[in-house]
């Protein structure tokens, strides 16, 4: 209707339907409307009940709230990386990442967030635009003492799948830009470099 009275401004004289036009054009709906309404109300299961009903979603069945995964590559370091996404809407995601590891005397440990526009399906199945920032710091705890930190910010695109009792499959591959510090024996370092980021965890998903 907006279309229609914007497109008549400026006109000296806007034009008209003929009137045989507008009751052809209404005339239709109008007698659907006034057979149909009788119908309906005659019987309880009238066809036409049972056309719309069809179409009425199930407030019962929602899409997945929450997915609960960890990355299976940083078990190798030891690290263990769980990420716990959370569905904003449909087509977005925000997540939050914590881990942490220890290996012989050095500890690490991590924070980070994710961000998740699904270009293709939605959070329950499909693909997504990414960007994520980490940060992560450890230390020695016996012989020689070292001090690192290092912080993180990327972009990838990734793919999610969620089965329908839940296992979550959530890949993706990018690049990221790295600041590390690091400090030992009074001596300090600032490394700045681009790299892969990659992210491939397993895990569960649910409903709230």
């Amino acid at each position: 209707m907006a279309a229609i009275t914007r497109a008549g401004r400026g006109t000296s004289a806007p034009s008209r339907a003929p009137v045989s036009y507008m009751n052809l054009s209404f005339a239709a709906p109008l007698a659907l409307i006034l057979l149909a309404a009788p119908l309906a109300e005659a019987s309880p299961d009238s066809p036409f009940d049972a056309d719309f009903e069809s179409l009425d979603v199930d407030a019962e069945e929602v899409p997945h709230d929450l997915s609960l995964t960890f990355s299976p590559l940083h078990l190798l370091v030891p690290f263990l990386e769980l990420t716990l996404e959370y569905r904003l809407a449909d087509k977005f995601g925000i997540a939050a990442i914590a881990g942490g590891g220890a290996r012989s005397s050095v500890v690490v440990g991590g924070i980070g967030a994710r961000f998740n526009y699904y270009l293709f399906g939605d959070f329950g199945h499909g693909m997504q635009l990414g960007i994520e920032t980490m940060f992560a710091g450890g230390g020695t705890t016996d012989g020689p003492s070292a001090l690192a930190g290092g912080l993180t910010f990327g972009s990838y695109l990734g793919y999610k799948f969620v089965a329908d009792v839940g296992f979550t499959l959530d890949l993706g591959a990018g690049a990221e830009y790295r600041l590390i510090l690091a400090e030992s024996a009074g001596k300090s370092v600032e490394v700045n470099q681009v790299g892969l980021l990659l992210n491939l965890n397993a895990g569960w998903s649910f409903d709230l």
